[in-house]
């Protein structure tokens, strides 16, 4: 049976299209599923990767971690036909986002893992960081489809107004009578920089001058 694979990164409307696929009548295994007896990290390690090869054969379609790290060249051949759908997003909105993630969901005072306190310290130092390796990411994914002559492949921007008429033409199915979903799509705190001084402030980093930056 063919797959479905979301291939793009974090904040770029995934949950909207989780939601999409439901609807759809596709079974959907995303984070939350990604098996209980091994951390979601391990199963991209290559010794593991039967386990998580196993569990791809049991489901439908995949979106999150780790099945979005998995190396494409690998998955593609194992399940032929298959589909993968990388979502796109406005830079500016799509690290904005992830900054107003981490800040809900860890908190500074608990140890942070590092790498998120460096996000928090130096924001438009990490911006360009991860513009570039978002950049990179995406272009490797559209020169390994670029010879691709089934169509396997999918580029949408939910955030930007794609919907049922991109996803259901390219899955061959019919579009569906309800609104395609739009998830935790609420215009992001971090958008308004007083909010972001505020909260940096409030929870003990200084706040950098130009001269400043790294």
């Amino acid at each position: 049976m063919s797959k479905i694979f979301e291939i793009g990164v974090a904040k770029t409307g995934s949950t909207s299209l989780h939601k999409a696929l439901q609807i759809l009548g596709f079974n959907v295994t995303s984070f939350q599923g990604h098996g209980k007896d091994m951390h979601y990290f391990d199963m991209l390690k290559p010794c593991n990767y039967n386990y998580t090869m196993n569990m791809i054969k049991q489901g439908e379609a995949f979106e999150d971690v780790p099945w979005r790290n998995l190396p494409i060249r690998l998955i593609d051949p194992l399940f032929p036909e298959s589909k993968f759908i990388l979502l796109e997003r406005n830079n500016e909105e799509w690290f904005n986002s992830l900054l107003d993630h981490w800040k809900r969901k860890w908190t500074i005072t608990n140890g942070v893992h590092k790498e998120y306190n460096n996000y928090l310290k130096y924001p438009e130092y990490n911006r360009k960081k991860y513009y570039k390796r978002k950049s990179n990411k995406y272009r490797r994914v559209k020169e390994f489809f670029s010879k691709d002559v089934y169509g396997s492949l999918l580029v949408m921007n939910i955030c930007e107004g794609d919907g049922w008429d991109k996803l259901c033409s390219f899955l061959n199915l019919p579009t569906p009578n309800e609104k395609f979903p739009h998830e935790r799509t609420s215009k992001s705190e971090w958008d308004n920089l007083e909010n972001k001084k505020r909260w940096l402030q409030k929870n003990g980093f200084s706040i950098m001058r130009n001269k400043d930056k790294i």
